[in-house]
């Protein structure tokens, strides 16, 4: 009680979170899942329904966390192999540990490193299928109005994304276009009023075709899908 009144997440003191049907250990050391973030599962369960897979299916998890969302994929499905990385290497101890309360551990490659730095020169680029990411997207002016469990108590790492909240959109866009095998998908999820200057700036890189947004449960524009350039599925 003592550390609820402090403003300690209920989260973290009880640990663990439930996050698409799954309850997953969660520590100070990584973001506490939340709903919205359930969109990027769904969304690429729904294009690979509908459009399917040409080849192995490889999914990323950029800034991967708690893990939540490649443990979430591939319970959902059992054929994927699945690539997280983070810069925190706490972070992926938790990941870790919920990929195998999950019996999933044996289909997630997890490494620590910036990025996509720790899947370089392991013949990954042009393979995945989908590329998944929840970076931050805080704005520095946003960032001290934060709810104090939220600013106070997540980890500033998974929040903070700069001046206008894109910081590490930037380099996602590149880097994941490098990844992707042709027709695949990235999807990012953005904070609010950010969906529309990320489809520019994809727009500006000239390397992606269909795209899309999806809404999350309040109606904000939340997750945006980019295809990479050459097959004729849409998002």
């Amino acid at each position: 009680l003592a550390r609820r009144l402090a403003g300690e997440p209920l989260q973290y003191i009880l640990g663990t979170q439930e996050f698409y049907g799954l309850d997953f250990m969660v520590t100070p050391s990584v973001l506490i899942p939340r709903p919205e973030t359930e969109g990027l599962v769904k969304e690429t369960l729904r294009l690979l329904s509908e459009n399917g897979s040409v080849g192995p299916l490889a999914v990323a998890d950029i800034g991967t966390g708690s893990g939540c969302i490649p443990v979430a994929v591939a319970r959902a499905l059992p054929a994927a192999r699945l690539w997280a990385t983070d810069l925190s290497s706490a972070a992926l101890e938790v990941a870790r540990h919920n990929a195998v309360w999950h019996g999933v551990a044996d289909r997630i490659d997890f490494a620590e490193g910036n990025l996509f730095a720790p899947l370089r020169g392991r013949g990954l680029e042009g393979t995945f299928t989908v590329v998944l990411s929840n970076p931050p997207y805080i704005t520095d002016r946003e960032f001290p109005h934060l709810a104090r469990e939220v600013r106070d108590f997540e980890p500033r790492l998974a929040l903070a994304g700069g001046v206008d909240g894109l910081a590490v959109h930037r380099p996602l866009l590149q880097q994941a276009w490098e990844f992707l095998r042709p027709g695949g998908w990235f999807l990012v999820e953005v904070g609010r009023g950010q969906a529309a200057q990320l489809h520019s700036l994809a727009a500006a890189e000239g390397r992606y075709g269909a795209s899309g947004i999806l809404r999350d449960f309040a109606g904000i524009d939340r997750v945006v899908c980019l295809q990479k350039k050459v097959m004729s599925a849409e998002c």
